[in-house]
């Protein structure tokens, strides 16, 4: 299990176990306190939140129904952070875009055709904003830089706005208009 997997089932029993004490109502600081301090020694020991992992304490499928804000039901996603993550379609789709999220936001997107197009420009994109994800930066800042340098002004529309609208790939026509 990675870090950040860890982290997230960590939360989770802590939650659980917090939430079901009987005095949390009582105590709701100490209830707080609880599902804090459950958090972080959870997070400290991989190997002790694994086993509580499909017991009584938290279900293994417990995570299959949840999606991140930002996630559509038709999509496959990987954490690159705590806040950051890359999007795609679920397979068995075709890979038809890329996007990533941060915070429930889309900040940048890009389509087969514009890989197509201009493959070079697009997966050094693509691969700059990886390498920022997972070193812990702001990936929409780290956007505008990578976009200065190489990449189309209708990938810098969503990095700067604060509301990016996600790209419809329905309509591949409306997008071509927008540049």
């Amino acid at each position: 299990m990675n870090l950040l997997e860890n982290k997230r089932w960590a939360e989770a029993i802590a939650m659980r176990i917090a939430s079901e004490w009987e005095l949390r109502d009582d105590w709701p600081e100490d209830a707080v306190l609880m599902e804090k301090t459950i958090a972080k020694l959870l997070t400290m020991h991989p190997e002790e939140c694994e086993k509580l992992i499909g017991t009584g304490i938290i279900e293994s499928d417990f995570f299959n129904d949840l999606k991140p804000e930002g996630v559509k039901d038709n999509e496959a996603y990987c954490w690159l952070s705590e806040d950051i993550l890359i999007v795609c379609p679920e397979y068995p789709d075709d890979c038809r875009y890329i996007r990533f999220v941060e915070n429930g936001k889309e900040v940048a997107y890009w389509h087969a055709e514009e890989w197509q197009n201009e493959p070079a420009n697009v997966m050094g994109a693509i691969a700059g904003a990886l390498m920022h994800a997972v070193s812990g930066n702001c990936i929409s800042e780290s956007i505008k830089l990578i976009c200065r340098h190489k990449v189309k002004p209708s990938i810098v529309k969503w990095a700067e706005s604060d509301d990016p609208e996600p790209y419809d790939a329905s309509d591949p026509s409306k997008y071509k208009q927008e540049r």
